[in-house]
């Protein structure tokens, strides 16, 4: 069985990160340490899709008039920082649930914080540095 770290350490060629496999295969691998991931009635399933299905418009329109400056640019960071924030608010969301159910009992501290806080962190870090891109 692939653990996600080992997963996680593995280099990925630029061209793999366009590619769902490679994506499908981490978060399938991810959801060995979080079951929710593979039940659809689940807080950490539903967020995750949800938060894909209703940021992917915004951020694509973001993206697009970041660089062809076809919105005013107001509009634009508005677009952003709502958009962002509700990641960032999703993963403050995750972390208490995953916290909260104490699921961490069931795997070390070193995979804890390797396979579920440094991946997750992400969505923290960079949803507070779009936020202050769109301000």
């Amino acid at each position: 069985m692939e653990h996600f770290c080992s997963w996680f350490a593995n280099s990925v060629d630029v061209g793999d990160l366009f590619k769902l496999s490679t994506w499908r295969s981490g978060w399938t691998t991810y959801a060995l340490y979080d079951k929710d991931y593979i039940k659809s009635k689940s807080f950490g399933f539903l967020i995750d899709s949800g938060n894909g299905l209703s940021t992917l418009p915004p951020m694509i329109i973001w993206v697009i008039c970041s660089i062809y400056e076809c919105l005013p640019a107001i509009l634009v960071g508005i677009i952003g920082i709502l958009s962002f924030y509700q990641m960032y608010y999703g993963t403050i969301l995750y972390f208490s649930s995953f916290c909260f159910n104490k699921k961490y009992k069931s795997m070390s501290t070193s995979e804890a914080i390797l396979c579920v806080g440094i991946p997750n962190g992400f969505y923290l870090i960079f949803p507070l540095v779009g936020m202050y891109a769109g301000i």
